[in-house]
């Protein structure tokens, strides 16, 4: 902001929450912010967008890495936008399908593939279908390892 300008204070407050690591502090921190009535928010990812966009309708909200945006009610359809959720998908349908292959590639007498699964990531679920999917075709048995990521040294 500062190299277009803008001083913050002057022209724009930031007000940042943290929920260190822990995803079931997401809803209170997101509607503690919403009372704020900013402009914008501005999340980082899915499961962050998806907490906006329960506490408000109206605020525009912008993600930096948002998952599938049909599956998780942000657009109608990937032509069609819709609502106040907007931001950079870089989730590709049909890439975890194609990692799975490469990974057959690399090791092609390779019948089981560990999967580590973040359980609280949303993008997750709809990745590991695919993989799943991929999988049954290959003849390939996913061995699932369920996570719930925290992280030490968090803010």
């Amino acid at each position: 902001m500062r190299e277009l300008g803008y001083v913050e204070g002057r022209d724009f407050e930031m007000v940042s929450r943290y929920a260190d690591f822990h995803a079931e502090r997401l809803p209170e921190l997101a509607a503690e912010l919403v009372q704020l009535n900013p402009d914008i928010i501005l999340g980082g990812a899915t499961i962050q967008a998806l907490a906006f966009k329960q506490a408000t309708e109206k605020i525009p909200i912008a993600g930096v890495a948002l998952a599938d945006p049909e599956l998780f009610g942000f657009a109608a359809n990937d032509a069609r936008p819709s609502g106040n959720v907007t931001g950079i998908t870089p989730y590709l349908k049909g890439l975890p399908a194609k990692q799975l292959e490469l990974a057959r590639e690399v090791v092609p007498r390779a019948t089981r593939i560990g999967l580590l699964d973040d359980v609280t990531d949303p993008k997750a679920r709809p990745q590991r279908k695919e993989i799943e999917a991929a999988a049954l075709a290959l003849e390939i048995k996913i061995i699932p390892a369920e996570v719930l990521l925290v992280r030490a040294g968090s803010r």
